[in-house]
């Protein structure tokens, strides 16, 4: 049986929320097969890890051509984190042309647990592009941009 915190070909691997703008709970969901981990997260540790993706695919697609980026599914359901993600880290094997994201619980948490995603670079840019939007609903872009509302 494979191990539950090794995906090292995942069907999906998503960024999602749970609640309204304002009071969104978020999510990695990844599944294999019938394997599935859903973790909970803050929503500045999705944008970094997205932006450390698209970052190192940028980087990537300037010495060798990078296949089209393959759009996650949506969150299953019931979406139920099983653990909260204290750490993110990201390596690269450029020899299986994958990404591997790994994330661990908050420290306190019993099981040790270290969830690896290996991604191809085509889930890889998928991820980033759609987490980077995820992270961005919500705010006010006109605020933002310098705009007041009258």
């Amino acid at each position: 049986m494979p191990d539950p915190s090794e995906f090292t070909d995942p069907d999906n691997f998503v960024a999602g929320t749970v609640g309204e703008p304002g009071d969104r709970v978020f999510h990695l969901d990844v599944t294999q097969g019938s394997a599935r981990t859903t973790v909970s997260l803050e929503k500045v540790q999705v944008q970094m890890l997205a932006g450390a993706l698209a970052k190192a695919m940028d980087e990537l697609a300037a010495e060798i051509e990078l296949p089209d980026p393959v759009r996650p599914r949506e969150m299953a359901e019931p979406v139920e984190a099983e653990w909260v993600v204290g750490e993110l880290g990201l390596a690269h094997n450029p020899s299986e042309e994958k990404m591997i994201v790994q994330i661990r619980p908050v420290s306190e948490h019993p099981s040790g647990t270290v969830l690896r995603v290996h991604l191809d670079y085509g889930r890889a840019r998928g991820f980033a592009e759609h987490a980077l939007l995820l992270v961005e609903y919500g705010r006010n872009f006109g605020r933002q941009n310098g705009h007041r509302k009258p």
